[in-house]
């Protein structure tokens, strides 16, 4: 039991680790990252926290998952609009709300096309 205690704990090291530096190059301040947490069922005070990170305590599986949770869901909220793919632009171009298209004797910005 003892060898399963400390790989344990260097799993919570390390995802104490990778949990900071995340909230670091994300500007996630740990105030936003505790709320988000104990709104998703966490159950860790905020001084808590804030220990494990910096490596002065030892949580449970749960509470460090839930943690890793709460982050990558903050993350989500702030990534901007994602880039389409052509299907997605073709689905839009061709739903029943978008303008119609021009005819195709006309150019884009509504003059005539000269023909050869």
């Amino acid at each position: 039991m003892k060898s399963h205690e400390s790989d344990d704990a260097s799993v919570g090291y390390e995802q104490a680790r990778q949990l900071l530096a995340t909230m670091r190059a994300a500007n996630i301040d740990q105030g936003r990252l505790w709320l988000y947490f104990f709104s998703i069922g966490g159950s860790i005070s905020e001084f808590e926290m804030d220990a494990f990170l910096h490596h002065s305590l030892v949580l449970p599986r749960l509470q460090r998952d839930l943690l890793a949770q709460a982050a990558n869901e903050l993350l989500a909220e702030q990534a901007p609009p994602r880039a389409p793919y052509a299907a997605d632009i073709l689905r839009r171009k061709n739903s029943p709300v978008d303008e119609p298209e021009p005819d195709e004797d006309e150019d884009p910005e509504g003059k005539e096309a000269v023909e050869d």
